[in-house]
C-alpha cells in the first residue's frame, strides 16, 4: 500500500513491527524481503513518488572540507533514492577489503567476505545485473576476447557489470502497492528518534510533513536507511534524551565519512603485437551480461598498507608505428607530449617479439585510465550539523570530507606495481600523469558521490557505532542499513554490497521476530 503523509489526519500514530526509514536501494531491498514473513512494515519516505525540488531541497547543507559535489543534489530524495541517478555499476569488494591490516588504522570488518557470498547472489537478481561472474576466468576471457598472461602477481582482471540501472522506487513500487504486509508512507521525513529515559530503546518516530502535518510511529523495532550522510544526521539530530546525538556514546557518529577518490592518474599504451590486449577496451553486451573488464589490485599488491583500488581504460587515441596520432586533428592531442609518446611506443615495439610481416603496420592505442580508489578510514572525515535550519526546522548537514597523506602515497605505490607488471607482461607502458607544483595528486580528485563509513560497524562499541548484525550498540531495537555501516570502503561502487548487507538485515530481524 502507498500512503501520502500529507493526506493523513493530524497526529496521526502509524503502527508497525518493523519501521523503515528510507526508501532508497536499502529500505527498498527491506520491504521486498520481508513481505511474506508474517512481519507488519512501514517505509517511510521523505520524498514523493517522483522528484519534488521542494523535498530535495531538504538534502542542502555546507561543504568545509576538500572540494566537492552540491549536497542538495548529489543524493536524490523520492521513492527509490539515489538508485534514480545511479549508473548500474556492480562490483562486490574483494575478501581483503574485509581483513584488518596492521598498515591501515581502523580497517577490518566483524566478518569476512564469505558471510556475505550468500547475499551477494539475491542482491545480483534484485539489481538485475545478469550472472554473478565478476572474478570468473571464463567469464573474463569471453568479455576481453581470449586470456592475458599477467606476470609479477600485483595486477589481475576483474569485471564490472552493469544493472540496467534498476530504479529501485519504479521497478518494485507495484510489488510494494499489492502488498498486504507493506505501506509506503511518503512525502513524510524523520524529525526525531525518539527513546527511553536510558536511551537503550526507541519508543517511537516523530514525523513531518513539507504541509505542516505531524505524525507518528510506533513499532517493534527500526531501521535507518537513509544514506551514508543522513543516517549520521538523523542519529545527531535526536538529541532530546542524549545532548551528543543516538548512538554517540564515543564521539564516533558521524565521523570516518568515506568516498572513492576518482582519478584519471595515468595513460597506458598498449602493445600494437598483442591484439587481445585491446580487449581491456571492451564493453560487451550479450547472453545477459553486460560488463567491461577492469584492472584490479591483487592480495599481493594491497598487503598490508596499501589502499585497494580498481581501474577501466578508455580510448583515447590511436597512433601508427612511429606514434603519431591516426587522426592527427584529435582534440586531445599535446604537441609536448610527442616526443614521449613516440619514445613509448618504440619501446612497445622492441617488446614485441619477431619483426613484422612486410607491409604490416603495428599501430599502438594509447588508453586514459579511470581510476576509483579506497581512501584510508579517517576519523576527522565527518558530517557534523550546521547552525542553518531546513524548511522542517532540522539542522542541516556539515560535511568535512578529509583525506590523508597515505591515500596519495599508496596510490603511487600501487600505480608503480602496475606498470611493473604490464611491462613484465610485454602488455604495455603506462605513463603517470605528472603532478602540478599546487596538487601532488597525479590529476584532479573526482569523487562517485558514494557516502560511506559515518554510523561504522565493529564489534567493539569504542570503534564503531553498530555492531555486526547492523544494531546500533547500546540501543535494543534501532538497526542501520546502507553503506554508512561501511568500516572500510574497498574500490567497488557500494550499491551491490548495500543491497547485499540489507538481504543480510532483513533474514535477521526475521530471526529476531520469531
Amino acid at each position: 500500500m502507498l500512503v501520502d503523509g500529507r493526506r493523513l489526519p493530524e497526529a496521526t500514530t502509524l503502527s508497525a513491527d518493523i519501521a523503515v526509514v528510507g526508501a532508497g536501494a536499502a529500505g527498498i531491498t527491506l520491504a521486498k524481503r520481508l513481505m511474506g514473513s508474517g512481519l507488519k512494515v512501514l517505509l517511510i519516505e521523505s520524498g514523493g513518488l517522483d522528484y519534488d525540488q521542494d523535498a530535495q531541497n531538504l538534502n542542502a547543507g555546507e561543504n568545509v572540507g576538500l572540494p566537492y559535489a552540491d549536497l542538495t543534489y548529489n543524493r536524490l530524495r523520492f521513492l527509490g533514492g539515489t538508485t534514480n541517478h545511479w549508473g548500474g555499476w556492480c562490483r562486490p569488494l574483494d575478501a581483503i577489503d574485509f581483513e584488518q591490516r596492521p598498515g591501515v588504522p581502523y580497517s577490518g570488518w566483524p566478518f569476512g567476505r564469505e558471510a556475505l557470498e550468500p547475499y551477494y547472489a539475491i542482491a545480483q537478481e534484485l539489481v538485475e545485473a545478469g550472472p554473478f561472474a565478476y572474478d570468473d576466468e571464463a567469464r573474463i576471457n569471453e568479455v576481453v576476447g581470449g586470456p592475458i598472461a599477467l606476470k609479477g602477481g600485483n595486477l589481475a582482471l576483474g569485471l564490472f557489470q552493469y544493472s540496467p540501472p534498476t530504479r529501485f522506487g519504479y521497478r518494485y513500487r507495484d510489488e510494494m502497492r499489492r502488498a498486504a504486509d507493506v505501506t509506503v508512507v511518503y512525502n513524510t521525513t524523520l524529525l526525531e528518534i525518539e527513546v527511553a529515559d536510558n536511551a537503550g530503546a526507541v519508543t517511537g518516530l516523530r514525523l513531518g510533513c513539507l504541509n505542516g502535518r505531524r505524525l507518528r510511529v510506533r513499532a517493534l523495532r527500526y531501521v535507518l536507511a537513509a544514506g551514508g550522510i543522513e543516517n549520521a544526521r538523523l542519529l545527531l539530530a535526536s538529541d532530546s534524551t542524549v545532548a551528543a546525538g543516538l548512538g554517540n556514546g564515543y564521539d564516533l557518529v558521524g565521523r570516518f565519512f568515506m568516498e572513492h577518490p576518482h582519478l584519471a592518474p595515468a595513460r597506458l599504451l598498449l602493445t600494437p603485437r598483442d591484439r587481445t590486449v585491446l580487449g581491456l577496451l571492451n564493453e560487451v553486451r550479450r547472453d545477459g551480461l553486460h560488463a567491461r573488464p577492469c584492472l584490479r589490485a591483487t592480495h599481493k599488491a594491497l598487503g598490508a598498507s596499501n589502499l585497494n583500488m580498481t581501474a577501466t581504460l578508455s580510448l583515447r587515441l590511436e597512433l601508427d608505428a612511429d606514434g603519431r596520432p591516426l587522426a592527427p586533428d584529435h582534440p586531445d592531442i599535446d604537441d609536448a607530449d610527442e616526443a614521449a609518446r613516440r619514445s613509448a611506443v618504440a619501446r612497445l615495439h622492441r617488446w614485441t617479439q619477431g619483426p613484422a610481416a612486410e607491409g604490416e603496420s603495428l599501430p599502438a592505442v594509447e588508453a586514459v585510465m579511470g581510476l576509483a580508489s579506497e581512501q584510508t578510514p579517517n576519523p576527522t572525515s565527518r558530517v557534523t550539523l550546521s547552525a542553518t535550519r531546513d524548511a522542517l526546522g532540522q539542522r542541516r548537514v556539515r560535511l568535512d570530507w578529509r583525506l590523508v597523506p597515505e591515500d596519495l602515497a599508496s596510490v603511487r605505490r600501487v600505480l608503480k606495481l602496475w606498470g611493473a607488471s604490464l611491462a613484465r607482461s610485454g602488455l604495455g607502458h603506462l605513463r603517470l600523469v605528472s603532478p602540478t607544483r599546487d596538487d601532488p595528486w597525479p590529476g584532479a580528485i573526482g569523487w562517485g558521490n558514494h557516502h560511506m563509513g559515518t554510523t561504522r560497524m565493529a564489534a567493539d562499541p569504542t570503534r564503531g557505532v553498530v555492531n555486526a548484525q547492523g544494531r546500533v550498540h547500546g540501543i535494543a531495537n534501532l538497526y542501520i542499513a546502507g553503506s554508512s555501516v561501511f568500516p572500510t570502503a574497498g574500490a567497488a561502487n557500494p550499491t551491490l554490497t548495500i543491497v547485499a548487507l540489507a538481504v543480510r538485515l532483513a533474514e535477521h530481524l526475521q530471526e529476531a521476530a520469531l
